[in-house]
């Protein structure tokens, strides 16, 4: 990608957004989606002028716009690639927030599907300790405290607190040992199959399992 900061931000998404799914009980084919979403879920920036993604100031109004379109753009650029297109709702609503004020749609709460809802910390917590063109990368525990301080706002308040109980060298456990996966997942159609949207209905598996360590 033309973006330096897009490729490496782009891995760290997609490991930690395996490393959050697996704690909630994500596993097989379903693990492997999520990590090619956070994989491809800023392909759509290579639409987005250069002069905007390198701008060494904050963005005005119709920049931000711009890069506003760039998750229907990755949509676009997915959505072609049969083997992908379960992942691009998912990639969609990324940048939705819990309380219905993201973009590209106001959809909020758990009408927000569950991958997207774990891409969204996971990319916000690796936009914030990368060094950008504007701003001076913050350390992870700054990150962690910005993210606690918007869980239930613009964060799902569990899958917030999942994030923030994975330790450096893995699970602290203290939150990922007593959440309810019932709760954060709801009652997943299994018979329906995976559509990708809402409380689990992105999954495949009848069986979760919560890793102890």
């Amino acid at each position: 990608m033309r973006d330096p900061y897009t490729r490496g931000h782009s891995l760290q998404v997609a490991k930690l957004a395996s490393a959050v799914a697996e704690a909630i009980g994500f596993t097989g084919q379903d693990l492997e989606l999520i990590k090619f979403a956070g994989l491809l879920h800023d392909v759509g920036k290579i639409a987005v002028p250069e002069c905007i993604l390198q701008k060494p100031s904050f963005l005005t109004s119709s920049e931000w716009k711009v890069i506003q379109l760039h998750p229907k753009q990755s949509v676009m650029i997915i959505d072609p690639i049969k083997g992908l297109r379960q992942i691009r709702d998912w990639i969609l609503y990324h940048h939705e927030r819990w309380d219905g004020r993201g973009y590209p749609k106001n959809v909020k709460g758990d009408r927000i599907p569950i991958q997207s809802r774990i891409l969204s910390v996971c990319d916000t917590y690796s936009a914030m300790t990368e060094d950008r063109p504007y701003r001076k990368r913050l350390s992870d525990q700054e990150a962690r405290e910005e993210i606690s301080k918007v869980r239930g706002a613009q964060f799902d308040p569990m899958v917030a607190n999942i994030f923030l109980d994975l330790g450096v060298n893995g699970y602290n456990g203290n939150f990922i040992k007593t959440f309810s996966k019932h709760t954060l997942l709801g009652d997943p159609n299994f018979e329906n199959g995976s559509t990708g949207t809402g409380n689990g209905k992105g999954l495949h598996q009848g069986v979760l399992t919560i890793p102890s360590n």
